[in-house]
């Protein structure tokens, strides 16, 4: 009945989530582990346990795009493992045209460009305890579609992203923000803009990564050429 404790004995429990491997588990993300372009950490789940409805491993077959659901910002980076999600992770294999990279969708979702105009829509549900991405929000986004005129842009923005995720640099992050900029036909005033709202933002951890300083938009050379045949 309600309000009537309930004593369970530790005899008729059983801990299905690890936070390291054991025999039988297999490892999942849940929310908490999915950073801008890198994995914090990760759980373990008993597997075959009776009563829980687990999804057909085929579902997380791997190159899959994982995007967090809840916390500030929008997080994003790609599981090539085969590593089990919770309901606290979106999985995509595409937000458009299959055939474009993931790592494309990687590098335009985890930009300040993108996350500008999330905070401009829907700013006023982002400061609420439990900030929650959408499905509907976050295919609504307006991630540019991949055509001849840039198709070699695109190509360079798919590849910094995927360096970003292997080798995260500061430097390469704020050369694929300019670059993501010209993707969406900002100029240099208008990416100034957005990294002036951006830094205005509360001094929270969560977003202070999106944050930088003008002179970090001004630097040189620090781009070769690495992308592959367009």
């Amino acid at each position: 009945m309600c309000g009537q404790e309930v004593i369970i004995a530790p005899e008729y429990t059983e801990r299905i989530i690890e936070n390291r491997v054991r025999q039988g588990f297999q490892r999942i993300y849940v929310g908490e582990n999915i950073q801008r372009y890198a994995f914090s950490g990760c759980k373990y789940i008993k597997l075959g346990v009776e009563g829980i409805d687990y999804k057909h491993s085929d579902l997380f077959l791997s190159p899959k795009l994982l995007v967090r659901k809840t916390g500030l910002g929008i997080n994003a980076c790609i599981d090539y493992d085969d590593t089990y999600i919770s309901q606290t992770v979106y999985l995509c294999r595409s937000l458009g045209a299959s055939e474009v990279e993931l790592e494309y969708y990687m590098g335009v979702l985890n930009s300040r460009v993108l996350y500008y105009y999330y905070l401009k829509r829907y700013g006023e549900n982002e400061w609420k305890s439990h900030p929650y991405l959408t499905k509907e929000i976050l295919f609504s986004l307006p991630i540019p579609k991949v055509h001849y005129g840039n198709k070699k842009l695109c190509k360079e923005v798919a590849c910094i992203s995927a360096q970003l995720q292997t080798v995260y640099s500061r430097i390469m992050d704020v050369k694929l923000e300019q670059l993501i900029a010209r993707l969406y036909g900002l100029n240099n005033d208008e990416l100034m803009m957005i990294t002036k709202t951006l830094n205005q933002l509360p001094d929270l951890g969560a977003i202070n990564h999106m944050k930088i300083l003008d002179d970090e938009l001004q630097i040189e050379g620090v781009y070769q050429q690495i992308c592959l045949d367009t």
